[in-house]
Parts: structure tokens; C-alpha cells; sequence
């Protein structure tokens, strides 16, 4: 079952504009609240997509989030959030080649609200 209904859009300002990243239902792994204020995403991303992820949120500690999806549940969440803590993993597809680039991603993303 997936964790959230409807894909998972991360807004943040960079360089004066706003700038997009849409994570589809399906590479979303866990979106729980664990707190009133805390969220925590977890996102793994296959193939030739994992660089936009890691490239929207590398350095951005501190940045402040626009969250907008709908849980499993039905509940609609559209808030502004800081991110805390990230926590990256790279690796690559299990396979017999060893001179091979990861192609496979999973972040691990804390969020407060604002």
C-alpha cells in the first residue's frame, strides 16, 4: 500500500525562484507525522532519476519546504516545513559488474513544521 494517495510536490525557493520536485506515490516509503510538528519521508528513487532528488535537497538543512500530498488516510497536507535532517544512501542495482554507478537512491527526510 503506498504511503500517500497522490504524488508528494516539494517547493522551495532557489536563487530568488521557486523551484518544483514532484515525487511519485510509488517512491514514496514511508510519510508519517511523528509528532504534531515533525514529518519524516522517506524516498527511494531508481534508475536515471536519483541525481534530481539528491540535487533538490543536498545543502538544504535549514531551507524551508512547501508539502503538498494526501495521505493513505485521506488527510491533505499542504504546510510549510523546515528540513532538519537528511540522510542519504546510494547503491547500485544488485548485478556482477563492479565499475557500475549507483542507480539507486533512498533519503531519509526530517521535517518540522513552520
Amino acid at each position: 500500500m503506498a504511503e500517500v494517495l497522490v504524488p508528494v510536490t516539494f517547493s522551495r525557493e532557489i536563487e530568488g525562484k521557486i523551484s518544483d520536485l514532484v515525487i511519485p506515490e510509488e517512491f514514496v516509503k514511508d510519510f508519517r507525522f511523528i509528532s504534531d510538528t515533525e514529518l519524516i519521508v522517506v524516498i527511494r528513487v531508481l534508475g536515471a532519476d536519483i541525481e534530481k532528488p539528491l540535487n533538490f535537497f543536498e545543502s538544504s538543512k535549514g531551507d524551508k519546504f512547501t508539502i503538498k500530498t494526501i495521505e493513505n488516510n485521506g488527510k491533505q497536507v499542504y504546510d510549510k516545513f523546515t528540513l532538519i535532517d537528511m540522510e542519504s544512501n546510494e547503491g547500485p542495482y544488485p548485478t556482477a559488474d563492479i565499475d557500475i554507478e549507483p542507480q539507486e537512491i533512498k533519503l531519509i527526510l526530517e521535517f518540522e513544521k513552520r
